[in-house]
């Protein structure tokens, strides 16, 4: 059985959250252990993932941007007690984090890419900061899965690492829509 940690800023809604959502519905739990591990509580698809038996989920329960010594601590706990071979971070500062704590506990480290424009004129220098600190580390991760050519493309241009970049489309709730 590999065990597979995800590690996601919080269970809002929006795309990469419902594809998170989504995937881990789907897993084949029989192949796959998974734990989901979000850096800020709650989030209106917490309840979705809380109602599928066998997914463990665990907040790190951060604060504020101020508060990051004890989240992190307990993420480093967290893995060092799941013992994945996965690390799969979703966005932005969750994939940075994957490296830190699933490159020391020997995990395959994946990040998730799932926009394909990112305007920084809407989001403050610190988000600027950690794409720019993300593409300059990129060509550490063992998988980087984008969501579009287009997020593909765009990620190279500013910089990521294509080298290890495969795109895997969205999937769809085929029931539902």
């Amino acid at each position: 059985m590999t065990r597979i940690v995800f590690l996601i800023s919080v269970l809002n809604r929006g795309g990469a959250e419902h594809q998170l959502t989504l995937l881990v519905k789907e897993i084949d739990q029989s192949k796959f252990d998974v734990t989901v591990v979000t850096v800020y509580d709650g989030g209106p698809l917490l309840p979705a993932i809380e109602a599928i038996p066998g997914i463990k989920i665990i907040s790190l329960g951060k604060k504020g941007r101020g508060d990051y010594v004890r989240p992190l601590w307990k993420l480093f706990r967290t893995v060092g007690r799941t013992r994945p071979q996965i690390v799969h971070g979703y966005m932005g500062v969750s994939n940075i984090l994957t490296l830190l704590v699933g490159k020391p506990c020997g995990a395959k480290v994946v990040w998730g890419l799932r926009a394909s424009n990112v305007n920084f004129a809407l989001y403050d220098r610190l988000s600027s900061w950690y794409f720019r600190l993300a593409a300059e580390l990129s060509r550490f991760p063992d998988l980087i899965i984008a969501n579009s050519y287009a997020g593909k493309s765009y990620h190279v241009a500013e910089g990521y690492s294509g080298q290890r970049m495969i795109v895997i489309p969205n999937g769809f709730d085929t029931e539902k829509f």
